[in-house]
């Protein structure tokens, strides 16, 4: 069914164009809830427009969904009134989360940011503005904005695409395109430095490549990511690694010096992230493995400083070093008792593995990949057989060091010879070295 749609509310000050039949489809399929607040806000007199990166996408990836954003003419104060059970995402900046439904305990609460117009400001320290003006020109609130792609507004009642910058012409060209002059976007905030290259992966439409205005301020302007937090950094440095073309986007940055400006020098070949997938990995295993093959080459401490650096999650840091110990040791993929004790070791970070270990050499990722499909489960599964007490009763060992590592060396005898009983487990005692010895040096379920 297609939306009736809202009443008009207050027109924009920018040339307005009919939506073509895409994004006329596009409007058909919008949330009825989002249209009762695009109602609610016209009804109040306000003027309220769609913008930035639904637009975009609905123009470039129609298929896809979107998060949506407004723009409207309510200041935050006359936003919070109009809809009482509002989220203060940031008044300060005229951002507010609208709610629609009255009732606290609604099953469902819909939810979007709307931000009040904005016009142009300065930007004294290269990271934010240094006061925040509101107003109620869509065309200054466009203009302020970074790329041409992400200055464009729709008003759905009217059914009117606002493309003052020809925005979409750039989209369908393939280019990004700063607003105004490209130097000045750069220099008001370092972070669109990082956006304008995460902006050049467009998925399944390729790649889109920086005017000749863009690509040469990408470079002279680069001193200005020093100006940006590192976790805004990351933020953006997150969303390009797990693109669709990351690697023809980070070959980018590393020719143009900005991944060695973020992360420091010496550090993997883009060329290696052209890691394989084999099916299996999930948007965490892309991450893990393009971080692990960008920091490769560096020693344990720097890998884990250079990261810890970037405001890289703890667990995440640890996965990538831990990678990146065990890419250098390949199981023999004739010896069952090699892949066996391999899968086990490593876990949910098998899949990040392959694809970084395919980033080097394709061939033998996907070698051991097809004898690791073929290795069938463990027969007693992936815990131990023998537990402390049954172990302690049977070596005369007393709760301690020697009996927890004795514990792990049997546990690792299982997987290796994939045992399936108790009895079998505690027959190796017959065998194994365990009376005498160092027994921090016995062997652990570890790879290698």
């Amino acid at each position: 069914m297609l939306n009736e749609g809202p009443r008009p509310g207050l027109a924009a000050d920018v040339v307005g164009e009919p939506l073509n039949s895409a994004l006329s489809t596009w409007v058909d399929s919008l949330d009825s809830n989002l249209i009762s607040i695009l109602d609610k806000i016209a009804a109040a007199g306000a003027g309220v427009w769609l913008v930035g990166g639904c637009v975009r996408d609905a123009i470039s990836m129609p298929d896809s969904t979107h998060d949506i954003d407004l723009a409207t003419t309510l200041t935050p104060s006359e936003m919070m009134r109009l809809f009482p059970r509002f989220i203060d995402t940031g008044s300060s900046f005229g951002t507010i989360t609208l709610r629609l439904n009255e009732r606290p305990d609604a099953e469902l609460d819909v939810m979007f940011e709307a931000t009040t117009l904005r016009v142009e400001g300065s930007y004294g320290d290269g990271r934010r503005p240094d006061e925040v003006s509101f107003g109620s020109s869509l065309k200054n609130d466009l203009q302020r904005r970074d790329f041409t792609m992400n200055a464009i507004a729709v008003d759905v009642a009217r059914r009117l695409l606002h493309d003052p910058f020809e925005g979409r012409k750039d989209l369908e060209d393939g280019i990004v395109r700063a607003v105004g002059s490209a130097s000045d976007r750069l220099r008001e905030d370092g972070l669109r430095i990082m956006r304008a290259y995460r902006f050049m992966d467009a998925a399944s439409r390729g790649i889109l490549v920086a005017d000749e205005s863009l690509s040469i301020a990408l470079i002279e302007q680069q001193h200005c990511i020093k100006n940006v937090s590192v976790e805004r950094i990351w933020a953006e440095f997150r969303g390009i690694l797990v693109g669709t073309h990351a690697t023809a986007v980070i070959q980018l940055m590393e020719d143009d010096g900005l991944l060695e400006c973020i992360l420091g020098p010496n550090l993997g070949s883009a060329r290696h992230l052209d890691v394989s997938s084999f099916g299996e990995e999930n948007e965490l295993d892309v991450l893990r493995s393009r971080l692990a093959v960008i920091v490769s080459p560096l020693c344990e401490s720097d890998q884990e400083s250079r990261l810890r650096d970037l405001t890289v999650p703890r667990n995440l840091m640890r996965d990538v070093v831990q990678i990146n110990k065990t890419l250098s040791s390949i199981p023999n993929q004739d010896s069952c008792q090699e892949l066996r004790l391999f899968r086990t070791a490593l876990g949910n970070l098998l899949p990040s593995h392959l694809m970084a270990l395919s980033g080097r050499d394709k061939v033998i990722a996907g070698k051991l990949r097809e004898a690791l499909a073929v290795l069938p489960p463990l027969r007693a599964g992936l815990s131990p057989l023998v537990d402390g007490i049954i172990l302690g009763k049977a070596s005369g060992l007393d709760p301690g060091v020697r009996l927890g590592r004795l514990k792990s060396w049997l546990h690792r005898c299982q997987i290796e010879a994939d045992l399936k009983d108790v009895s079998a487990v505690l027959s190796l005692l017959d065998e194994l070295d365990w009376q005498s010895g160092n027994p921090r040096d016995w062997p652990q379920v570890h790879w290698p």
